[in-house]
């Protein structure tokens, strides 16, 4: 998954906004392969999940 940059970096919070759209629009499956940004993309879609999860957790608690 190409994800957008800035400056050769990924841009984490257009990757955020990104990734929320998807999954408010019903979407559930991140092609991350290692060619994508050297491995980086696979690294911040996990990231990006992990919150998401963990924000998940403490709103039902």
């Amino acid at each position: 998954m190409r994800l957008p940059t800035i400056n050769g970096s990924i841009n984490h919070e257009e990757v955020n906004r990104m990734v929320d759209y998807f999954i408010e629009h019903g979407g559930n499956y991140f092609d991350t392969g290692y060619f994508y940004h050297n491995g980086q993309s696979e690294e911040t879609i996990k990231k990006i999940r992990d919150r998401k999860i963990s924000q998940g957790r403490s709103e039902n608690s």
